[in-house]
């Protein structure tokens, strides 16, 4: 197993999916204004009106919890849409931003490229009432509160939440990356094919600079031993005799050093969470590389061992790119996407 250092490891990031399941027994919106509700007076509030009390309960515990562990009502997105029939559709998600940071901390956030699932739930009404249009009005303008309310039990006031942001957008001014994009485009009978986005390539310029600062960074005691090495020295340059960046050979003799003091970091058995690109990033930021650490074994400093490790390091930086990407690809045809890609130099 291999680790490029000059891309950010994917981290895959999925919300409570349950609010989903329990928003199918929300059956309506109401629209009204509470005496107060903290340290708000007067406040206006969107209802849930749902079929029963435990859907309610469910739904709105969740919507609470992400609520209170990012600290902000608006952790909970609301989008209402409006069409040019009259009618219009409330969106229910988890927002984007808060997810990510109650997730990943703020210290691996720069470290990791975030790949969130937001899953949505869209309630439609046929008509805009002038209850809808004083809420508009209202919403636009100053904090509102949302809340639960069921037969019998009424309004459930103990999991209300507060929010400042909403928005309201006519049907053609949803974009792609909105969670309802689909099924505005379905419900508009419009034809435009919609086709379903890959993470864009980073420019292979930052892709070099990052490597760089992050082997600098992460492995300053190892540079300095490979720089002293003469037979690290002599071996590195019958590789580059051969065709082989500097880069790449500084780079596999890294990972053979921290693979020989931590082998467990580059494990290939299937469904470890502990290795892999993000598992050898999160151990180097929590870990800060001394004169006491294990050096590379001299048995280890030959060419077979840093071809071996430079085809795992290829690899592993097109997988992170494209995870598509088989695990038995030859040299040759590393070598060659990653050409075509622009990786490869300076």
């Amino acid at each position: 197993m291999g680790c490029d250092f000059g891309v950010r490891p994917r981290c895959g990031i999925i919300p409570d999916l349950t609010f989903t399941e329990c928003l199918r027994s929300h059956q309506a919106l109401g629209y009204g204004e509470l005496p107060s509700f903290g340290l708000l007076v007067k406040p206006p509030v969107l209802y849930y009106l749902f079929e029963d009390e435990n859907s309610a309960r469910q739904c709105f515990t969740i919507f609470k919890a992400w609520v209170d562990h990012s600290n902000d009502g608006d952790a909970v997105s609301l989008t209402f849409i409006e069409y040019d029939d009259g009618a219009y559709g409330l969106v229910t998600a988890p927002d984007l931003i808060r997810l990510i940071d109650r997730t990943l901390p703020p210290t691996l956030q720069k470290e990791y490229e975030p790949l969130a699932f937001i899953p949505s739930k869209i309630l439609e009404v046929p008509r805009q009432s002038d209850s809808y249009k004083w809420f508009k009005a209202k919403a636009t303008s100053l904090p509102f509160v949302v809340a639960a309310v069921a037969p019998k039990s009424g309004i459930q006031m103990d999991l209300a939440f507060r929010k400042r942001k909403v928005a309201f957008l006519r049907a053609a001014e949803v974009g792609e990356d909105h969670p309802s994009y689909i099924y505005v485009r379905h419900r508009s009978s419009a034809q435009e094919e919609f086709k379903r986005r890959s993470p864009p390539l980073p420019p292979p310029a930052e892709v070099f600079t990052r490597r760089r600062s992050q082997l600098r960074r992460f492995f300053p005691v190892t540079l300095e031993r490979l720089r002293f090495s003469a037979k690290f020295v002599n071996v590195q340059k019958g590789l580059e005799r051969q065709g082989f960046q500097v880069w790449r050979i500084k780079q596999a003799a890294c990972n053979l050093t921290l693979k020989h003091g931590n082998p467990e970091l580059y494990s290939n058995e299937a469904g470890k969470n502990d290795s892999g690109p993000s598992a050898i990033i999160t151990h180097l930021i929590h870990h800060e590389e001394t004169i006491n650490d294990v050096a590379l074994v001299p048995a280890e400093i030959n060419a077979k061992a840093l071809k071996a490790q430079k085809t795992a390091d290829g690899l592993a930086l097109l997988q992170q790119l494209d995870p598509a990407t088989s695990g038995n690809l030859s040299q040759k045809v590393i070598q060659g996407r990653l050409q075509r890609m622009g990786l490869l130099k300076p």
